[in-house]
């Protein structure tokens, strides 16, 4: 009897007593530390085609030579928005001694909000180049002035990437990024 009773109480200390939500070691889901302030970025997005019912991803591949260096480009487009069509032109370009080795590398760029995202993810000895230009946005919402290339960290922060130029066209829904330099491959995209 004296087993069955510590028994039960065991089993009542676990199912009362080890909440998750006071276990150190069990993040709280949803929760956002306020000491950081983190905050969703104001996206550039793409308008969405009149010919696509899903998101679709716009994606070029290739093999680069991390010593000799090399270059990835996208050129695409899509009817839709306000301009009638959208075109996408991306390019990013390795200097040599880049990286080490040889790697196939993805340049794609999501057509909910234009986000690029390179893969794998990886760091480089030397900055690679980074150049987009989207044509027929509506930028009729956006101050120019307050335009900027950003990279997203997975912990959902943002940090301002070196350019050396950004170019802005409300009129016209053009928007540039010239020779972004980047350290090393995630998510990156304009902010307004």
């Amino acid at each position: 009897m004296k087993k069955l009773i510590i028994l039960l109480a065991l089993a009542n200390i676990f199912m009362f007593g080890c909440h998750e939500a006071d276990n150190p070691l069990v993040p709280e889901i949803n929760s956002i530390d306020s000491s950081q302030n983190i905050q969703q970025p104001n996206w550039i997005t793409l308008p969405k085609s009149d010919n696509m019912s899903i998101e679709k991803n716009f994606a070029s591949h290739r093999k680069i030579n991390g010593k000799r260096g090399g270059e990835i480009r996208l050129k695409t487009e899509y009817e839709g928005g306000i301009h009638g069509k959208v075109k996408i032109d991306a390019k990013i370009k390795f200097p040599k001694k880049a990286f080490y080795g040889q790697t196939d590398i993805t340049l794609l760029i999501d057509s909910q909000n234009g986000l690029t995202t390179f893969y794998p993810h990886m760091q480089f000895n030397k900055d690679a180049e980074y150049n987009l230009k989207i044509e027929g946005l509506d930028l009729s919402n956006v101050d120019p002035r307050n335009i900027d290339f950003v990279y997203q960290a997975p912990d959902g922060s943002i940090e301002k990437v070196k350019y050396d130029k950004i170019k802005v066209d409300i009129k016209k829904g053009y928007i540039e990024v010239q020779k972004a330099k980047l350290r090393h491959f995630s998510r990156y995209g304009f902010v307004n």
